[in-house]
């Protein structure tokens, strides 16, 4: 509710390209209960693309975060935040 009342701009994570569309509709609904434009309220995904020679390969490279990734992986998100999560 406060960035779709304040931000000219969102930076968000979402769940695929119908994720994405959801958030999106979202933030525009409650920028215009705020009495903004909801033209005025920009989107930005982020999102980590998977690519290989075919869909096939690509997927295969898909796997779920092992245990001992995640300490490592917050280890790096705190350096770019400044915040020990």
């Amino acid at each position: 509710a406060f960035a779709a009342k304040h931000a000219d701009a969102i930076i968000a994570w979402a769940t695929g390209v119908e994720g994405m569309k959801e958030y999106r509709a979202d933030i525009r609904k409650q920028a215009a209960a705020a009495g903004r434009d909801p033209d005025d309220v920009k989107g930005m995904f982020l999102f980590s693309p998977i690519l290989g020679e075919t869909e096939a390969e690509a997927r295969a490279k898909i796997k779920p975060m092992s245990e001992e990734e995640i300490p490592a992986r917050l280890k790096a998100l705190s350096s770019n935040f400044y915040a020990d999560f």
